[in-house]
């Protein structure tokens, strides 16, 4: 049986994006500017002398109605940005391009053939799209210490933000793991229930902070939490009230309406509307942002000012075993509950858990649930590949060796400096799905899966893109030359860079 797809002009795009995260935005943004400008911006050249760019088209593909864009970029220093993520409706972003440049496609890939280069949709199974030249910005799937395990939570999107504020409602002791951007803003954000926090290195937050500085922000940051708990506890009691959809509203935000005068958008942050929530809920949300905890409280059990011992760190150690209450018991294992300190909580202290967490230096803690924050794993799989921890929706097919990095890495299409696939040269990648496989990198520079590095690693995807199908040089970005990011940690700024020697 012979199967003939008959392709018109409408279902061929020069490039195609799929994702609908920051480096899925970006990376179709950047394509449209190379292209032709935006319908608001000045013409740079004359109109009437067509290019063979003009020709070419951008398709984007998001799960998702609502786009992640930056917006309120701010220069640091000259090489370090800070900016703000906003959601914007798919018809309100694409409407800045003009003519039939970009088409934004709502619906979920479920295959890529890299041979016959389509793209196949949920929605069109039989129908798929054509492409010249392809970029994945999937994003990242959360790497589950157990998979699907009732009382370990996994956080990564709003929807699992919501699950842990409702759980922590009642806990008196939660167990985090990872060392890692969620896992030092979980530990801080925590009241009224105890953390234990497993990190596998000698200090905490080692991405981000070298040993002195993260004793200093331990220090000062657990004692000015102290202080803001107690003038919290003094004004304001309800703290737990507002419930999960309350958090996901001020999670998600959009652009305020176009400024009346001048046309251009006025970058206001405003609540996003919940349209759009069921296809997350489906198909899996958006990575958290910089700003997930902003204005929001995430409070345990135990009253304030009872709580003495409010974060104990154990350096050193993984996970080895999670146990239930009944294996724990028939088990010789003796639980932790004080230390050369003295008692981890208040008494009367609790003599059985939900859950005991196993450590490797030999340690075992009780405790409500476990809190996994160990970083992502990219979201996609391959012929001959392991799939993630988790259902993965992307499924890449050729009869070439697709390149991807091992697991204990967070796998991702191999790709070089100029974010093209090292095996499939219409493939690019951007964001957490992609990894810098590239030899030398520049000292001063390492992979993470951050959102500035999403944004850099779309730009360069873009201009690799484009400019390969025009057959001109590549232009490389400095910013693979020096790793830089901001962000905040135990309330303080804290701006990563690594200086040049």
């Amino acid at each position: 049986l012979c199967v003939l797809f008959v392709y018109s002009q409408t279902d061929f795009f020069e490039f195609v994006v799929v994702g609908g995260g920051i480096a899925g935005v970006v990376c179709a943004e950047t394509l449209c500017e190379l292209i032709g400008p935006p319908a608001y911006s000045p013409p740079e050249t004359d109109p009437s002398i067509p290019s063979e760019s003009s020709k070419w088209r951008v398709c984007l593909i998001s799960s998702s109605g609502t786009l992640k864009t930056a917006v309120n970029v701010q220069r640091v220093t000259r090489l370090l940005e800070s900016f703000d993520i906003a959601e914007r409706s798919t018809s309100e972003w694409s409407s800045a391009y003009p003519g039939s440049l970009l088409r934004v496609i709502v619906d979920k890939v479920t295959r890529l053939d890299c041979e016959e280069r389509l793209v196949y949709l949920a929605g069109r199974p039989t129908n798929p799209l054509k492409y010249g030249r392809i970029c994945l910005a999937t994003g990242g799937v959360p790497r589950a210490i157990v998979p699907h395990h009732p009382l370990v939570l996994t956080l990564r999107d709003t929807e699992s933000v919501a699950q842990f504020r409702t759980r922590l409602a009642g806990a008196r002791r939660v167990v985090l793991v990872g060392n890692g951007g969620i896992a030092t803003e979980v530990a801080y954000e925590i009241e009224g229930c105890q953390v234990i926090w497993a990190v596998k290195h000698e200090t905490i937050s080692v991405p981000f902070l070298d040993p002195a500085a993260a004793q200093f922000l331990l220090r000062c940051g657990l004692e000015k939490r102290r202080q803001g708990n107690k003038q919290v506890s003094d004004s304001n009691t309800s703290g737990n009230e507002g419930g999960p959809t309350a958090l996901i509203r001020t999670l998600r935000y959009t652009l305020a309406q176009r400024d009346a005068h001048t046309g251009c958008p006025a970058y206001e942050l405003l609540p996003v509307s919940n349209e759009g929530e069921q296809v997350e809920k489906e198909y899996g949300g958006s990575a958290l942002g910089p700003d997930w905890t902003q204005g929001q409280r995430f409070t345990g059990v135990i009253e304030a000012g009872t709580l003495h011992r409010p974060l104990k760190v154990v350096y050193k150690c993984q996970v080895d075993k999670i146990l239930s209450s009944s294996e724990f018991g028939e088990s010789e294992i003796a639980a932790v509950e004080a230390d050369e300190e003295g008692p981890l909580l208040p008494p009367p202290a609790p003599t059985d858990w939900p859950v005991y967490v196993l450590l490797t230096n030999g340690e075992c803690y009780g405790a409500d649930f476990i809190i996994s924050a160990t970083g992502v794993e990219a979201n996609f799989t391959s012929s001959g590949h392991p799939k993630p921890s988790v259902a993965c929706p992307v499924f890449i097919k050729s009869s070439n060796n697709i390149e991807t990095a091992p697991p204990s890495e967070g796998g991702g299409l191999v790709v070089n400096e100029m974010m093209q696939s090292m095996s499939i040269p219409e493939l690019y990648a951007a964001g957490d799905c992609a990894y810098a496989g590239w030899q030398p990198k520049a000292p001063h520079w390492f992979q993470m899966r951050l959102w500035s590095q999403a944004r850099q690693t779309a730009f360069q995807a873009a201009k690799s893109m484009f400019y390969h199908t025009a057959g001109d040089e590549v232009p490389l970005d400095f910013s693979f030359e020096l790793f830089t990011h901001v962000t905040n940690f135990f309330g303080f700024k804290v701006n990563s860079n690594f200086p040049l020697k």
